[in-house]
């Protein structure tokens, strides 16, 4: 594959929806990983709120856009004209959090015939600048920092570790590769409480951290409200009904100096 256009999806009557959720469930292989459509339509449906801003961008195979020509795809979902089936070959949720002028990634996801020759880089590209769109739509110049979270491999179990490689890719190569794009591990604990019912905690995942600011990277360090605040803001958005303990653990466990570590990845 050697083209993939990127759009934003902004409604949940889009088409493209379907297909994003499939490549998911295609992606994730561990079903309380997955939220359900549900709520990604409610999300799309109310993606602006005082906290933050919700964007769920795809990446199609091919170089016309997936909603080429005019009016609008969303001035043709509001007549209610028929597209047909949108196929995403790769996604990402993300979140622009305001109080602490960062970006949240919730889920990124590429097909396995579009790994390689650079792709994941080019969709993180796209992130990366509707997240500093958003961020001097609100008076600053670019984002601080880009926040995620991710499975530790150091701490899957080796059936994990099959299934992710199978279905996605290797999760040691995944930590190689966050680690290319300028991550590092935020040196605090992170535990999410159950994202759905019947599912266990998340005690697995690391926080990681692709800081902007100059001060931040040349520290290897960020402050305590820019670390915890990213991390309080996605277990309440994800868990809002269970989030409160899981907050508190983590505020607890705060260095005391007001500084928060950066860590190599690899």
């Amino acid at each position: 594959m050697s083209k993939v256009t990127f759009r934003l999806i902004e409604s949940p009557e889009d088409p493209a929806i379907e297909g994003v959720h499939r490549l998911m469930l295609d992606l994730f292989p561990q079903s309380c990983q997955v939220p359900p459509k549900e709520r990604w339509l409610g999300y799309l449906r109310r993606p602006w709120s005082p906290s933050h801003r919700y964007f769920l961008l795809a990446g199609f195979d091919g170089d016309r856009p997936a909603s080429a020509g005019q009016p609008s795809l969303r001035r043709r979902l509001r007549r209610g004209e028929s597209y047909g089936e949108q196929r995403p070959v790769m996604f990402s949720a993300f979140n622009y959090v305001r109080r602490i002028n960062c970006g949240y990634g919730e889920f990124i996801g590429i097909s396995k015939k579009s790994q390689g020759g650079g792709l994941g880089r080019a969709l993180f590209q796209h992130v990366v600048d509707t997240m500093n769109r958003e961020a001097k739509k609100n008076g600053h110049k670019t984002v601080d920092a880009f926040f995620a979270d991710m499975e530790d491999p150091y701490r899957m179990t080796p059936e994990d570790i099959e299934a992710e490689r199978r279905q996605a890719i290797d999760p040691f190569e995944r930590l190689k590769l966050w680690h290319h794009f300028g991550f590092w591990r935020v040196d605090m604990p992170f535990v999410i409480a159950p994202l759905m019912p019947g599912c266990a905690e998340v005690t697995m995942n690391i926080q990681i951290c692709l800081p902007f600011r100059d001060d931040w990277r040349r520290q290897r360090a960020m402050p305590t409200e820019a670390s915890y605040g990213a991390a309080s803001w996605i277990i309440r958005h994800w868990a809002p009904d269970s989030y409160r303990p899981y907050a508190e653990r983590m505020r607890r466990a705060m260095p005391r100096n007001g500084k928060v570590k950066l860590v190599p990845l690899v």
